[in-house]
């Protein structure tokens, strides 16, 4: 079976699979809302928990259904703010825990929130984060590594470093980086729009699924080392040459495989004042 095809047969059960899923897991909440074992998963007013970050290594970050954000502060301190009435933050050794435990016949309100604040400049070993239904937005943050499964609901990562390794599950929705710089990039992605704006560095690879991909790839051209397997839908490169696509002891290796839609591949140069 040819690239293509297999991926419109997995693209077709997985959406046929997500929708009859979708469809069974929240008719059977809206029907223990009605009959009144649901119950609203919100406070009405926020709580606060603060962990000194000395010692504090990493992130390890569980979540249900919110707007769920992390970026920098002034302060000293990495804290946790959220109005959802059955999310825990705890510190376990050198880890903080942030855990929303959620029943089947729980339902989160819309303006559930979870905000995680962490100095600015704060270094991490690993940040570990699984995100089910709503927006996402990471701002400044830095790690050894990280592992990242997103549910459904767009996700915005700005001026994020990762500077071993970064193992990504995409979605459904849009998925966006920014100036951005990543080492050992493994992305899977879902069904949406993915934009890359970022260096790379290392061995990357980016599976790609349903919708439009945009990638802008910083720094030398001459670095990069492009290994591209047609899906379905037209390729269109910019600014590169035939030696990118030709090994010769390049150190970044980017293989990107197709999917289902356009796919635009950028060597842009050297980042120009990212912020």
């Amino acid at each position: 079976m040819k690239p293509w095809q297999t991926a419109v047969r997995y693209g077709a059960i997985a959406l046929a699979s997500l929708m009859i899923f979708s469809i069974a897991f929240w008719g059977l909440r809206v029907v223990g809302f009605t009959l009144g074992l649901a119950s609203l998963g919100t406070y009405e007013e926020a709580k606060v928990y603060s962990f000194n970050a000395n010692g504090i290594e990493n992130l390890k970050i569980d979540i249900a259904a919110a707007q769920f954000s992390l970026k920098p502060s002034n302060g000293d301190k990495i804290t946790v703010k959220t109005n959802i009435k059955n999310l825990t933050a705890k510190e376990s050794g050198n880890t903080i825990k942030i855990k929303e435990k959620q029943g089947l016949f729980t339902v989160t309100n819309t303006d559930a929130f979870v905000e995680i604040f962490y100095p600015r400049g704060f270094e991490f070993d690993e940040v570990d984060i699984d995100s089910g239904a709503g927006q996402l937005g990471i701002q400044y943050l830095t790690t050894e590594r990280l592992d990242l499964d997103l549910g459904a609901g767009n996700a915005s990562l700005h001026s994020l470093t990762v500077t071993k390794e970064a193992e990504i599950d995409g979605g459904t929705g849009h998925l966006n980086f920014s100036s951005s710089y990543i080492t050992g990039l493994d992305l899977d992605m879902g069904v949406g729009q993915l934009t890359i704006n970022a260096v790379l560095n290392g061995n990357n690879h980016i599976s790609l699924g349903i919708g439009e991909t945009f990638c802008h790839f910083y720094g030398e051209s001459e670095d990069y080392y492009l290994d591209v397997e047609k899906g379905v839908g037209e390729i269109e490169y910019y600014r590169t040459d035939d030696a990118n696509f030709k090994r010769n002891g390049q150190t970044t290796t980017v293989k990107i495989e197709g999917g289902i839609g356009k796919i635009s591949v950028v060597l842009e140069g050297a980042p120009d004042n990212w912020q």
